[in-house]
């Protein structure tokens, strides 16, 4: 991407925060959105024969030892990506504020390609539960 940007053959790049401050890309790609679109997903997945050799009794301490370290590392990781978007700035990143009005069609356009996502198909009562806590967490 950086001999790209300093070629000219692209002028823009998607990647967090995080990323940018690390490779130093945003030295070359002067601007930056805020919209959000590229977040870093990550998952556990334990398979049920796996999780059936847990004792019943260490589950639900389990999951909720899970629920907590998941929590925080969320927080820690939101903040050093806005701590890095602040550090870029103070270097001479200036931050396009989109405003709702061009951020709303963006995200209709992203919602018209969940069909076309695999797990959509396969697994929809998951997809569906996934969009439900997604609402359910940007309503708060």
């Amino acid at each position: 991407m950086l001999t790209g940007l300093q070629t000219g053959l692209i002028e823009a790049i998607d990647v967090p925060p995080l990323f940018a401050l690390l490779e130093r890309s945003y030295q070359l790609a002067k601007y930056m959105t805020n919209l959000k679109f590229a977040p870093l997903n990550a998952a556990t997945v334990i398979s049920v024969p796996a999780w059936e050799c847990i004792p019943a009794s260490y589950r639900s301490p389990l999951l909720e030892a899970v629920r907590q370290v998941g929590k925080t590392l969320r927080e820690e990781i939101r903040q050093a990506g806005d701590e890095a978007i602040q550090e870029m700035h103070k270097r001479g990143l200036q931050i396009i504020d989109l405003g709702e009005p061009t951020l709303a069609p963006w995200r209709v356009e992203a919602q018209k390609a969940y069909p076309q996502f695999g797990c959509s198909v396969q697994h929809p009562d998951v997809f569906d539960k996934v969009l439900r806590l997604h609402r359910d967490f940007r309503s708060r």
